[in-house]
């Protein structure tokens, strides 16, 4: 809720993208001004820089006496208040030898957002550089020392946007559903069987944020040199700008409640198959997930499902797994104290057990034969599985709320033919006969659970001349691109996966 508010609130005010808008409420306590936050570029080319605030400020690295800042404060809005509405809907309908069965359901969402007056509290820069003129870092401080050498920039807080009284977030949400079937049994006796189930959901929820809450801030980078002293750059930094065609999207873009990028890079329609280069490279990371033991891969892929609508917990899990790979092979466990997080914590739990002990599922040339006739993952196997582990997840995150949602109601089955669907309309023509699809689309028509979830990601699958079309609308590659991935990685995770492993 407070992710969505703040986003749409930079959407509304923040043209140049230089300020960074507040996820979460703990963080407000940590911006203070100077307070040190780390720049975390993306590892992957879709992904979007992110900023970690830290407990500590520039004082807390300085060497010798601290520096009093100078601040200006100054009325950011008089008044702020928003309502973002979104809503949803399908229907689906079964009808084979002896039964019948429908479905309908449809749901609604709206996000109210009453802020009241913001102000903003800027350093005074010229007097921040004469302060800063050949002072020095402490270069042992266990912050500095934690993220050296792990393309992290230290950056140290510019400016902050918070409220100045209590203000509310309301968030209220329908689902209404309904469920009929009918069997029937025809022989010496008849018997007709009708079940009809009608569902109702409604959810109100309310957060009071206190006075001078942090909602939004800009940072300036350190550049720090090799004897300890550092420069603080001029200008802000906040959401980069990127001119590749394939990357350019802001966290303000959010036009819709469950989280739509504004999708405004390109002007004309391309076939699915137009990413088949990219998704080719994404496949050749994603498929190291095969190699773990069909156990691991079934309890991995549960966990996953059960964490994908929760887009909060996705992020934590992301976290998380790329400390670990950033880390050393030994003692990984140790990184994660906080067990607060039971899927996400369980599901780093069960990746690392089998990236450590498990035996290699294919004779590849990091293969080591013991006198039992077991096999142990070398560091780089490791790391392979752990880095298509974390480009799975990672894509996972720009999803929007309803892709994520109907990928958690996948069966092994849905998955497997989803994943052969995208196969076929990346690797073939994007003219496909419906002779050569999955079982999902053998019926002449596109289930509707399926046609949602591709157009949850800017995809529009057409049929034409009883062939099928898959276009990417105007916009970003991204959204298409990351689910195709992330239908695959699904897959990679299935426990019926059969996908040989070229070494």
């Amino acid at each position: 809720m407070l992710k969505k508010a703040t986003c749409s609130l930079l959407h509304q005010t923040d043209e140049d993208g230089t300020l960074i808008a507040v996820s979460r409420l703990n963080d407000s306590e940590k911006l203070k001004p100077l307070a040190v936050v780390i720049k975390c570029p993306g590892t992957w080319f879709w992904q979007r820089t992110k900023y970690k605030p830290t407990d500590f400020t520039l004082n807390d690295l300085l060497e010798g006496k601290s520096i009093q800042p100078v601040l200006v404060e100054q009325v950011f809005l008089n008044k702020y208040e928003e309502t973002q509405n979104g809503s949803v809907s399908g229907s689906g309908m079964i009808d084979i030898s002896g039964v019948n069965m429908e479905a309908q359901g449809q749901g609604t969402a709206k996000i109210l957002s009453s802020l009241g007056t913001l102000h903003k509290e800027r350093l005074n820069m010229p007097l921040l550089l004469k302060d800063s003129k050949d002072r020095k870092l402490d270069l042992q401080h266990s912050l500095i020392m934690q993220k050296q050498g792990k393309n992290k920039i230290f950056t140290i807080l510019k400016e902050r946007i918070f409220t100045t009284c209590g203000c509310t977030i309301n968030f209220s949400e329908l689902k209404e559903g309904s469920f009929s079937s009918l069997l029937k049994l025809i022989g010496p006796v008849k018997v007709e069987l009708n079940k009809s189930v009608c569902l109702q959901q409604t959810r109100d929820v309310a957060i009071e944020i206190p006075a001078h809450t942090v909602l939004a801030y800009s940072v300036c980078e350190l550049n720090i040199k090799s004897d300890g002293h550092y420069e603080v750059a001029v200008n802000p930094d906040g959401i980069e700008a990127d001119d590749s065609s394939i990357t350019e999207h802001s966290d303000h873009d959010m036009i819709e409640v469950d989280g739509f990028w504004a999708l405004t890079q390109t002007t004309e329609q391309s076939s699915l198959n137009a990413l088949s280069k990219e998704l080719a490279c994404m496949k050749a990371t994603l498929c190291e997930l095969a190699r773990l033991s069909p156990e691991t891969r079934l309890s991995l892929l549960n966990l996953f499902q059960e964490i994908l609508p929760d887009q909060t917990l996705l992020f934590t899990l992301e976290s998380k797994l790329e400390n670990v790979c950033e880390e050393p092979m030994h003692d990984s466990y140790t990184y994660f104290p906080d067990t607060s997080d039971e899927f996400a914590g369980k599901f780093v739990e069960v990746l690392l057990s089998d990236t450590d002990t498990v035996s290699l599922r294919s004779n590849g040339p990091w293969k080591t034969d013991n006198h039992n006739g077991s096999s142990v993952k070398s560091t780089r196997q490791r790391q392979l599985i752990l880095t298509a582990m974390h480009m799975l997840i990672s894509a996972a995150e720009e999803l929007t709320h309803v892709g994520l949602s109907l990928l958690k109601s996948c069966s092994s089955e849905t998955i497997n033919g989803l994943n052969d669907l995208v196969t076929h309309l990346t690797d073939a023509s994007h003219q496909v006969p419906f002779t050569d699809l999955p079982f999902l689309l053998r019926n002449g028509e596109v289930p509707q659970e399926v046609e949602q979830l591709f157009i949850s990601s800017n995809i529009t699958l057409k049929i034409d001349n009883k062939e099928l079309q898959a276009e990417i609308g105007s916009g970003s590659k991204v959204l298409p691109l990351v689910l195709c991935g992330v239908i695959h990685g699904l897959a990679y995770l299935n426990e019926s996966c059969e996908i040989d492993i070229e070494i």
